[in-house]
């Protein structure tokens, strides 16, 4: 894995697949790093696949090829409705790997008060795995670590 021809086999083989399989050729896709064939086959898979869980795994994938676009494509998308809001999940995912320290303040926003209650609980799980990774070892410029506090609804929140 990971040569072009590779890669070419599994671009040509999301068409016509059930979910399941796309869900395995979408992960696979995230391997090939800032790849931009890649890249542009999961965005579009994000942004526009029938079913949530190959969504869902596309937006996950984009996060590992760390493509210098997939942050805004990530962000673009994660707040769309899905079953038990597991879009938002992977794209939380996406961003812990992508490692991109504005990924902790697009994550803080969503664990807010009023945001679904399981959205809320990804994004408040996600920046605990990505902040001792960016920058090195120290999330710099961005302050003491989020606390995480309860919220009236007693689902976590960063406050």
């Amino acid at each position: 894995m990971g040569t072009r021809a590779a890669r070419d086999a599994l671009l040509r083989s999301i068409e016509g697949q059930d979910s399941r399989v796309r869900v395995g050729i979408y992960r696979a896709l995230g391997h090939f790093r800032k790849d931009d064939l890649a890249f542009r086959a999961l965005a579009e898979a994000y942004q526009k696949d029938s079913k949530y869980y190959p969504m869902a795994a596309a937006g996950e994938a984009l996060g590992e090829t760390g493509h210098s676009n997939t942050f805004e494509v990530l962000v673009q998308g994660m707040d769309r409705p899905s079953h038990a809001e597991v879009v938002a999940d992977h794209a939380a995912r996406g961003l812990v790997a992508l490692r991109d320290a504005r990924g902790i303040d697009v994550l803080a926003r969503r664990t807010r008060y009023g945001e679904p209650e399981m959205r809320r609980l990804a994004a408040a799980v996600a920046p605990g795995r990505v902040g001792p990774e960016v920058g090195g070892g120290a999330v710099r410029g961005l302050g003491d670590p989020p606390r995480v506090a309860r919220g009236t609804d007693e689902r976590p929140a960063l406050t």
